[in-house]
Order: structure tokens, then C-alpha cells, then sequence
């Protein structure tokens, strides 16, 4: 009776190692996803760190172009103001040469009819 209830209880001590190893073995299996889906989770997040990054770097790249786009066009636009300030000069220059020029053909027209009246007073004298 004590070897019938000794290997009774052996049977029953293997069982119950039979089902722990079970249920370690389904608890391993649990592990080993859970891993591997944290592994793909911190591969993807890594993944969207990576891009993160790229976009933030590609922006300042796109910011620092545009700085040096908007400084190229404040400093044409600068020239071009300063041209068009020497242009306009020129045009009042030009205005006072030409108001000078009509004055000197007046002064000329003038003297020319004096000569003319002049001529014909001497013309006039002279008969």
C-alpha cells in the first residue's frame, strides 16, 4: 500500500511537473512575442525617430535657403533701387540741360530777329 500510494503520488508529481513545464513553455512562447513585438515597435519608432529627424533636417535646410534666397533678393532689390534713384537723376539732369538748351535757342532766336531789325535799321539808314 505505502509503494501504491508512493507511485501514486510519483504519478502525480509528474503531472503536475508535466503541466508546469506547459505552462513555462506557454509562458516562454508569451515572452518571445511580447519581445518580438516590442522589438518591431521599437524598430518602427526608431524608424519614425529617423524620419523625424531627416524632415527636421531637411527644414532647416529649406529655412537656411530661403534666408540666403530672401537675403540675394533684398540686396538686388537694393541695387535696383539704387539704380533706379541714379536713373531718375539722370532724367532731371536731362530736364535742366533741356530748359537750359530752350532758353540758349530762345536767347539765340532773339538775338537773330535784333540782327535782323538791326540790318534793316542800317539798311533803312543807309538809303
Amino acid at each position: 500500500r505505502e509503494v501504491a500510494g508512493a507511485a501514486a503520488q510519483r504519478d502525480r508529481l509528474v503531472a503536475e511537473i508535466v503541466d508546469k513545464e506547459d505552462e513555462l513553455g506557454h509562458l516562454r512562447y508569451l515572452i518571445e512575442r511580447k519581445m518580438r513585438d516590442y522589438d518591431a515597435t521599437s524598430a518602427g519608432a526608431a524608424g519614425e525617430r529617423r524620419n523625424l529627424w531627416d524632415g527636421q533636417f531637411a527644414a532647416q535646410q529649406q529655412r537656411e535657403q530661403l534666408k540666403r534666397l530672401k537675403e540675394a533678393t533684398d540686396k538686388a532689390l537694393q541695387e535696383l533701387q539704387h539704380q533706379q534713384s541714379m536713373h531718375e537723376q539722370d532724367l532731371e539732369d536731362l530736364a535742366k540741360e533741356r530748359h537750359k538748351c530752350a532758353q540758349l535757342e530762345e536767347g539765340l532766336v532773339r538775338a537773330r530777329q535784333e540782327l535782323t531789325q538791326e540790318k534793316e535799321r542800317s539798311a533803312t539808314l543807309q538809303q
